[in-house]
C-alpha cells in the first residue's frame, strides 16, 4: 500500500532532531533555473516517506517557507516521478484559506524543493496527543473549516484521500490548513471510480480496501467521520494493534462508542452517518454542515492559544452579538438575507411594512439586472485571479494614494439587530444606513441632513428624498431606528480601519450609497453595496473591499491598516509579502462566494 508523504510541511516542531541530512544539505539553496532565487536552510521540521522538511528563508525578501525537499535519487522510477508531479499540479491549483498555501517549486542538481506556507502550531495530531479529547464547540470550530476546504477540493474534482489529523495543520491563529496532497487525485469524468489502494489505515474507507467497484468523493466523507470520532472519543474508531485487524474492523463496520463517552446524541448520530458502510448512504458535505450537531450548539469564532494544552472555557457571552443572532455553518445565511449558498435552508422574509406593489415584469427585470451586475464583478475578479496565478515572482504592488484610493467607499461599522429590526451600518464617507427586515432601506447623508428612503424592489424609481427634520409620519419608526443605530455605532463601535489619506468628499448631486444585500458564511459576513462594491468582513478582523467598477481592491489587515491597489496591478503580482498573499487568498474566497450568489438555484432577489 502506498503511503502519504506525512511531512510536517507547515509545522514548526515535528519532534525529530536535526541530526538527519542537515549536515549534508547546503546552507544556501539556489534555484537552478533562476540563480537570483536563493534560500538559507533553517531548522529541521519533519520527514515523511521520501521527503524532508526544513525552514527555508528567501534571502531577498526574508520570507520564511516550509521547504519540502525530495531528493532526485528517490525519483528514478517513473511512478515516483509521476506521483510528485501530480502532487505539485494538484496542490498549486488550489487556493483556499483553509488549505496550506502552495508558493512555488524549483530544483537544483540533487533535489526538488516545494515551498509551502508555514503553520506555527503544528497539526491536529499533536493537539490530539496533548488533549486526547476536544470539546464539542472546538470540534465544530475545526470541522466547519475542514469541510469548507474539502468542499473547495471537491468542487474542483479533487479527492484528497488522506484526510487525517496529521494532515490538518494549524496556523498561529489556530485556523485549519489542510496539507499533503501526495495521495490526492483528480476525477476526470462524472462517475469515474479510482481503484488505487491508498490512504492511512485508521482513516481508510472500506471501498478503498474492497477495490471491486472503486472509490470516489465519499472516501473523504468517511475520513471526516473518523476525524470527528477521534477528536470527540479520544482514539480512532477502528484502531487496533495491527493493520490486518484494523482493516477487518473497517470492512465489517465494527466500531463502538466508549462506555464513558460524554458526546451528545447529535454528535453520535452524525458520526454514525458519516461512517456508513455504503458510500451512497453517507451525507454530502452540505448535509454535514446542515446537521443539528453543527449548528444547534455554540461555535466559537476563534480559539485561544491555551487550547493547545487545555480545554477552553466557553460562555454564550463570548460569541459576538452578530454571531449569536444568526449562528450558522457555511452555506447558511441570515434569514433576512435572500441570497443563499447551494443546499442552504431558506427562511421566509418577514412581512412587508406595506411597500408599494410592483409588476411582475419589473421584478423580473430587477432580478436580471442584479444578476448581470454580480456576473460582471465575478468575471472581472476571475480574470484578475487567473492572470495572477500565472504571474512570475514580483515585488509588492504599488498602492493607490490620495483621491483615487478614497473612492473605495466601504462599510466601516455595522451592527446586527436583524432578530428584531435589521442591520445598521456606517460607510467610510460618514453616511449611515439601515437595511430593514422588510428589505426597505434608509440612508442618512454624511452631513446628517438628507435621508434617502428606498422601498423594496426599488430600481431607482422607488427612492424618496427626505430630511432629518421632515418626513412622513408613517416613517417615524424607521427614522427613529436609523438615529438609534447611528448613536449606538458612534458610542460603542470602532472604525474598521485606520483613517484614509484624505477626507472623502460628499457630493450632494449623487445618490447615496446603500447596502443592497448581506449574507453570512462561516468565515465572513458579506455586504453588497448599491455601487456594485462587494465587501467581506472576515471573522479574523481582516476585510476585503472589491470595487471592480473602479478597478480597485482594498485590503484591511489585522492591524487595521488600509491599503488600496489597482486590480490591473494584482494581475501581475506574485509577491511574498504576507499581507499581499493574504489579500489574494481572500480574493479567491470572494470569487467562490460570488459564484454561489449568482447560481440561479441558490439566488432569490
Amino acid at each position: 500500500m502506498s503511503s502519504a508523504v506525512a511531512v510536517r510541511a507547515s509545522g514548526s516542531h515535528a519532534g525529530h532532531s536535526s541530526r538527519s541530512s542537515a549536515s549534508r544539505a547546503p546552507k544556501i539553496i539556489q534555484d537552478r533555473n533562476n540563480p537570483n532565487n536563493r534560500y538559507t536552510m533553517g531548522r529541521f521540521l519533519g520527514k515523511g516517506g521520501f521527503a524532508k522538511c526544513y525552514e527555508l528563508t528567501e534571502i531577498e525578501t526574508n520570507r520564511t517557507w516550509a521547504g519540502k525537499i525530495v531528493e532526485k535519487k528517490t525519483l528514478i522510477k517513473y511512478r515516483a516521478k509521476e506521483k510528485l508531479t501530480t502532487e505539485i499540479k494538484i496542490h498549486r491549483s488550489l487556493r483556499h484559506e483553509s488549505i496550506v498555501r502552495f508558493h512555488r517549486f524549483f530544483e537544483d542538481t540533487d533535489s526538488v524543493f516545494i515551498l509551502l506556507e508555514v503553520c506555527d502550531c503544528q497539526t491536529m495530531m499533536e493537539l490530539h496527543k496533548r488533549r486526547r479529547v476536544l470539546t464539542e464547540p472546538e470540534t465544530r470550530y475545526y470541522m466547519t473549516q475542514i469541510i469548507d476546504a474539502v468542499q473547495h477540493m471537491h468542487s474542483n474534482n479533487i479527492i484528497h484521500r488522506d484526510l487525517k489529523l496529521g494532515n490538518l495543520f494549524l496556523d498561529h491563529n489556530l485556523r485549519i490548513k489542510i496539507g499533503d496532497f501526495g495521495l490526492a487525485t483528480v476525477v476526470g469524468y462524472e462517475g469515474e471510480r479510482k481503484k488505487t489502494l491508498c490512504g492511512t489505515p485508521n482513516y481508510i474507507a472500506p471501498e478503498i480496501l474492497d477495490r471491486k467497484c472503486g472509490h470516489s468523493f465519499p472516501v473523504d466523507i468517511w475520513s471526516i467521520g473518523c476525524i470527528l470520532y477521534t477528536v470527540l472519543c479520544g482514539r480512532p474508531p477502528f484502531e487496533t494493534s495491527n493493520i490486518e485487524s484494523t482493516y477487518r474492523k473497517i470492512k465489517t463496520n465494527d466500531y463502538k462508542f466508549p462506555a464513558n463517552s460524554k458526546i451528545s446524541p447529535n454528535a453520535e448520530a452524525l458520526i454514525r452517518w458519516t461512517l456508513s458502510a455504503k458510500p451512497e448512504d453517507r451525507p454530502t458535505l452540505q448535509q454535514i454542515l446542515d446537521h443539528p450537531f453543527m449548528h444547534e450548539g455554540f461555535t466559537p469564532t476563534s480559539l485561544p492559544q491555551s487550547s493547545l494544552l487545555r480545554a477552553p472555557t466557553f460562555t454564550e457571552g463570548q460569541a459576538p452579538e452578530p454571531l449569536r443572532a444568526a449562528r450558522k455553518a457555511l452555506g447558511t445565511v441570515n434569514g433576512n438575507s435572500p441570497q443563499t449558498f447551494a443546499g442552504a435552508k431558506k427562511a421566509n422574509p418577514p412581512s412587508s411594512y406595506g411597500a408599494p406593489y410592483r409588476a411582475e415584469s419589473r421584478r423580473r427585470t430587477a432580478k436580471m439586472e442584479n444578476k448581470a451586475s454580480l456576473q460582471a464583478v465575478y468575471d472581472s475578479l476571475k480574470g484578475v485571479l487567473d492572470a495572477q496565478a500565472r504571474a512570475a515572482p514580483s515585488e509588492k504592488p504599488e498602492r493607490c494614494r490620495g483621491g483615487v484610493s478614497n473612492t473605495a467607499t466601504w462599510i466601516s461599522k455595522w451592527v446586527d439587530y436583524s432578530n428584531k429590526y435589521g442591520l445598521g451600518y456606517q460607510l467610510s464617507d460618514g453616511s449611515v444606513g439601515v437595511l430593514f427586515n422588510d428589505s426597505t432601506k434608509m440612508v442618512l447623508s454624511p452631513d446628517q441632513n438628507t435621508i434617502e428612503s428606498i422601498d423594496r424592489d426599488a430600481h431607482g424609481a422607488g427612492k424618496t428624498l427626505l430630511t432629518i427634520a421632515e418626513y412622513p409620519v408613517e416613517l417615524t419608526k424607521k427614522v427613529t431606528l436609523l438615529k438609534y443605530f447611528q448613536n449606538y455605532m458612534t458610542e460603542h463601535l470602532l472604525n474598521g480601519g485606520d483613517q484614509q489619506d484624505d477626507d472623502v468628499g460628499f457630493d450632494r448631486n449623487k445618490d447615496l450609497i446603500h447596502m443592497k444585500k448581506w449574507l453570512r458564511t462561516k468565515t465572513a459576513i458579506v455586504f453588497r453595496l448599491s455601487n456594485n462594491v462587494i465587501q467581506l468582513n472576515f471573522f479574523n478582523h481582516t476585510k476585503l473591499i472589491l470595487n471592480t467598477p473602479l478597478g480597485l481592491v482594498t485590503f484591511i489587515n489585522t492591524n487595521r491598516q488600509i491599503t488600496t491597489y489597482f486590480l490591473k496591478d494584482i494581475r501581475t503580482t506574485n509577491s511574498s509579502d504576507p499581507d499581499t498573499a493574504d489579500m489574494i487568498n481572500r480574493m479567491a474566497y470572494a470569487l467562490d462566494v460570488l459564484d454561489s450568489m449568482i447560481k440561479p438555484s441558490t439566488t432569490k432577489e
